[in-house]
């Protein structure tokens, strides 16, 4: 196609394109009223019986039940019966019991893995003291003071001292309470003792860090 045909044809397309847009925009359009709008589905049939309207000269019924002063809406209690009422429940009382041998060879073992952790960390103190020790000589040569730390040193040697003493006596604690014939009463007397040493522990370990820091 030549320049000046397309040149020509191009013009014509536009109009058309135009021309068909306002034909659009200015068609008329049907407005829906409420007698143009579809009808809707019938319902279902329904199996209630049908409405029926009271006349307006029908005989009125009275109604004579409703309280209509204060004496008619007074009521009675009724009290409750003794005889449903739930008895207060006392507290379960625990006599004497002796353990089991399989309890207590459980028992036995659960007392003798706490009681190694226990040794282990009292042995792992020890050796931290006794570098401590060499520390605080080492500080006071130097000229520095070291009241503090030897203090807290002192306190955490004789603590570890109680905890070694007290360990020792653990074993027959456990024994003295797996063959105890009152096994609650013996256990709660082995729980003190296992507290004892932890909190013991953790004084010696608060003095550890005492003396450490006072050496910076």
């Amino acid at each position: 196609m030549s320049k000046t045909k397309f040149l020509f044809f191009l013009p014509l397309r536009y109009l058309a394109i135009m021309c068909a847009a306002v034909a659009l925009v200015t068609s008329p359009v049907t407005a829906q009223t409420p007698e143009t709008f579809p009808l809707p589905l019938p319902l279902p049939p329904t199996t209630e019986p049908a409405f029926v309207e009271t006349p307006v000269n029908a005989p009125t019924v009275p109604i004579t039940n409703i309280a209509t002063t204060s004496q008619d809406l007074s009521f009675t209690l009724i009290p409750p019966d003794p005889s449903l009422a739930v008895a207060p429940t006392t507290p379960l009382e625990r006599g004497p019991i002796s353990l089991t041998p399989p309890t207590q060879a459980r028992i036995t073992n659960l007392a003798a893995n706490v009681t190694t952790r226990l040794d282990v960390l009292t042995q792992r103190f020890e050796q931290i003291s006794e570098r401590l020790e060499a520390r605080i000589a080492l500080e006071k040569a130097a000229g520095k003071d070291t009241t503090a730390a030897e203090a807290a040193w002192a306190d955490s040697v004789a603590t570890l001292v109680n905890v070694k003493l007290k360990l020792s006596a653990i074993d027959g604690e456990v024994k003295s309470m797996v063959t105890s014939t009152d096994s609650y009463t013996a256990w709660g007397k082995l729980k003190i003792s296992y507290f004892d040493i932890s909190s013991q522990l953790g004084r010696v370990h608060q003095n550890l860090i005492i003396a450490v820091e006072s050496l910076k």
